[in-house]
């Protein structure tokens, strides 16, 4: 069992992006196979009607297809941490859409891919052409087991909670 890593660091950053906007970090893609089981986020707002974290795999250039994803109508704003239970595989990236502002660094990061309004909105499966830019970077990141796990108190579970990225 090995502890899965992906996205960039849930902090405050310097800036925050748009409303009604999905971010695919490229920072730091996922470093194994298997289910990633909490997203950490730091929200600038209260997302109060979506909140939308998934895992993306780049099919050509800037076209990412949805692996899979979660769906919250409200996450609070700050560093948040969700449980979740989604599948990822090595090389997979994390992002979002999010209803309101999030962190954003708008240099020093490993890129970005960002997409605006319901064109970003993802689903399963389905593959979006996003715009890309090269230095940007947004907190959203997640951590699971190589295997599956519960967080119910075990020692694997409280591994994965305690996770740093």
């Amino acid at each position: 069992m090995a502890v899965i890593n992906i996205g960039a660091a849930a902090i405050d950053r310097a800036t925050n992006g748009a409303v009604h906007m999905a971010w695919l970090n490229k920072e730091n893609p996922a470093n194994y196979t298997g289910r990633i089981k909490l997203i950490k986020t730091w929200l600038h707002e209260p997302c109060l009607t979506s909140f939308i974290p998934a895992i993306y795999y780049v099919v050509a250039g800037n076209t990412l297809r949805c692996r899979d994803l979660a769906i919250f109508a409200t996450v609070a704003a700050g560093y948040v941490e969700t449980v979740v239970d989604l599948e990822v595989e090595a090389g997979d990236y994390i992002g979002c859409y999010v209803s309101e502002e999030m962190e954003l660094d708008s240099a020093g990061g490993q890129g970005l891919w960002y997409k605006a309004g319901a064109a970003g909105v993802p689903s399963k499966g389905n593959d979006i052409d996003y715009d890309f830019n090269a230095n940007w970077t947004v907190s959203i990141c997640g951590v699971g087991l190589t295997v599956a796990a519960s967080f119910g108190g075990s020692q694997a579970d409280v591994l994965v909670k305690n996770a740093l990225i």
